[in-house]
Order: structure tokens, then C-alpha cells, then sequence
């Protein structure tokens, strides 16, 4: 299955819904029972989980099928966002969202896909957002300050600190550590794991870069000029 986002489908011109393909059938199927938001799909059998509106679904494919509530969020107040991309821990067991709820409420941790119950991690002093849980390790994830609108709109570019280093790269770990990591050239775009956990990668003008977690090593691991990107299973 290949899920994606219908923009004001047919016989619903309100709203933007998840809509996927199913490739043994060639059928392509809207769930209007959807909306937009973060989402993870398993894939083992395309379940789809996303967040909308603070809370928690499933759809699972099938035309037969309907969406499920799963667990409403410990937010109080307006969500601007519940997560950018849904990350489970290695187990399974676990989303990590990065949470966003008015102006200047920041905070992260863990939901139990089964249980609901929400692990609180750490605090953040400005609005965060690309959290990505480490793909071997259930104590750490990425966390981006990549900038935002403040609650008129008004924009707010990711800064500098007071030595002119760009602020883009974090981790936060589950005792609340959160250290950002300088990038190479100064700057940085979209930052994802390696497949095995070690590496951080992200792109600049310079390339597809890479942090390795344990050594310190800091290198230009591809040449080009990406803009987004990510790695395959085995980071071939």
C-alpha cells in the first residue's frame, strides 16, 4: 500500500483526507473517515496511524474498514502541532511526538500505542518540531528548531546563539538532556537517523552530511545538493 493526502477529494470539497493505493487490486481508495496530520504506517500490513486534532487514530486499509480512536493527547488548550513525523521506539511499542500547544508551551515524550499513557521527557524554551525517535534506541530523538509563525502568522527564522551558531540540530533524551550539535557550513535543512542509530544525517549546500553519535566524527557523507532526504533499510 502507498498512502498519501487527497486535497479536497471528490464529493468532499471541505477537506483534505488520507487516501492510499493498493497495489494487488490497483485501486486507489479515499478514506473520507480521515484527515491530515502526522502519520506512521506499518509495514507489515499498511495500518496508517496519524494525529489530528490532539488525538490518536488507526485506519487500517480495506475498503470494509473504518477509523478508529485510539487515544485523545494530554494537551490542554490548542495544538498547533502533535508531531511531525510519527516515530515509534524500537520496540514497537511507542510513538515520540514533539508537541506544540499555544505560544510558548514545548514539550516531548512518549505515547503508548496501546495504553495511552504518555511518558514525559523535556521541556523545550521555543517551538520544536521534525522529532524522530533513534531507530535502536528508546532514550533518544531528534528534535529540529527549524523556526515558526508566532499566533498572528508572523514569522520567526530558525537563529543563531550568541556565537553565531545556527540552532537547527538537537537531541533530547528521556532524562531531558537536549544538545544541539553545530553543522557543518554553518547551516543545515532536513536531519534523519541512519539505519543503525549511529549517525546523524542532514543536508546543507555542501551535501548529505553526517554526525557519528558516539566518535564526534563530522563529515560531507554525500556530495550534492539536497534540500530533504532520507535513508533506505541498510543506508546504501
Amino acid at each position: 500500500y502507498l498512502w498519501f493526502i487527497v486535497q479536497y477529494p471528490p464529493l468532499d470539497q471541505s477537506f483534505s483526507h488520507r487516501a492510499y493505493v493498493d497495489f494487488e487490486t490497483d485501486e486507489t481508495v479515499i478514506c473520507h473517515d480521515t484527515a491530515d496530520g502526522a502519520t506512521y504506517v506499518d509495514p507489515e500490513d499498511g495500518t496508517a496511524y496519524f494525529i489530528y486534532n490532539k488525538v490518536l487514530y488507526r485506519r487500517r486499509p480495506g475498503k470494509g474498514e473504518r477509523t478508529e480512536l485510539l487515544h485523545r493527547l494530554p494537551i490542554r488548550g490548542v495544538a498547533r502541532s502533535c508531531a511531525t513525523h510519527l516515530t515509534l521506539t524500537p520496540d514497537g511499542k511507542k510513538f515520540f511526538l514533539d508537541i506544540n500547544s499555544g505560544v510558548d508551551n514545548h514539550f516531548c515524550g512518549t505515547l503508548d500505542v496501546e495504553t495511552g499513557e504518555f511518558e514525559y521527557w523535556a521541556d523545550a524554551p521555543h517551538y520544536t518540531n521534525h522529532g524522530q525517535m533513534n531507530p535502536v534506541r528508546d532514550d533518544i530523538a531528534l528534535c529540529a528548531y527549524e523556526g515558526t509563525t508566532d499566533i498572528d502568522g508572523n514569522p520567526s527564522p530558525c537563529p543563531y546563539d550568541e556565537n553565531r551558531v545556527y540552532q537547527r540540530l538537537w537531541t533530547v533524551t528521556r532524562e531531558g538532556v537536549r544538545t544541539c550539535y553545530p553543522p557543518l557550513n554553518n547551516y543545515a535543512t532536513h536531519e534523519w537517523w541512519s539505519a543503525d542509530g549511529k549517525w546523524l544525517y542532514y543536508c546543507n549546500q555542501w551535501g548529505i552530511c553526517g554526525i557519528h553519535m558516539e566518535t564526534g566524527e563530522h563529515k560531507v557523507v554525500h556530495p550534492c545538493r539536497p534540500w530533504h532526504g532520507f535513508s533506505n533499510h541498510d543506508d546504501t
